[in-house]
């Protein structure tokens, strides 16, 4: 049987990724001191009878530092706005998408918002102004479910998604 996720219309889809070039700087300058700091160590001890954790002590940093740019170039959130909910999914960190069914929407809104100040910057969080799914910018769709609890959908494109979410509630 397929899931509801299969099964409804998608309205409005936007999926984004960590690009700002900040981070980026940030990323590869970590990348950059890694090398810098192994290359000439490996130069200078190419000959040296030492032992394989040796080598690998070395050489982990910079390893480690390109999986970790690997992975930010894997990153992704997709929102979309569906005939029966909002589905959040924050890849590849969960396995299922977080879903919103319409009928625990209170009241939504596109806003403007401080990402570390109220939620602690980007990615899955929670701060204390409520749950948060961003990837960048300050942009997004404000949700305050039915339960009193806030959520907030990071967006560059906001207005369009709030009006995707209107354009069902209104039906």
């Amino acid at each position: 049987m397929p899931s509801p996720l299969q099964t409804s219309q998608v309205l409005f889809r936007e999926e984004q990724q960590f690009r700002q070039p900040w981070l980026w700087a940030l990323l590869l300058g970590g990348l950059a001191v890694a090398q810098a700091a192994t290359l000439p160590m490996l130069l200078r001890f190419q000959h040296h009878p030492w032992p394989a954790s040796f080598w690998l002590s070395l050489i982990f940093p910079s390893v480690f530092m390109l999986l970790v740019c690997a992975l930010f170039l894997y990153i992704s959130m997709v929102t979309e706005v569906r005939s029966d909910g909002i589905s959040v999914s924050f890849r590849p960190f969960q396995m299922r998408p977080q879903f919103i069914s319409y009928s625990n929407i209170a009241n939504f809104e596109a806003v403007t918002y401080r990402p570390i100040a109220e939620y602690g910057g980007w990615g899955i969080k929670w701060g204390r102004a409520g749950k948060a799914y961003s990837v960048s910018g300050n942009l997004g769709l404000l949700l305050t479910l039915k339960d009193g609890k806030t959520f907030l959908i990071g967006s560059q494109q906001p207005e369009r998604l709030k009006a995707a979410v209107d354009s069902i509630i209104k039906r």
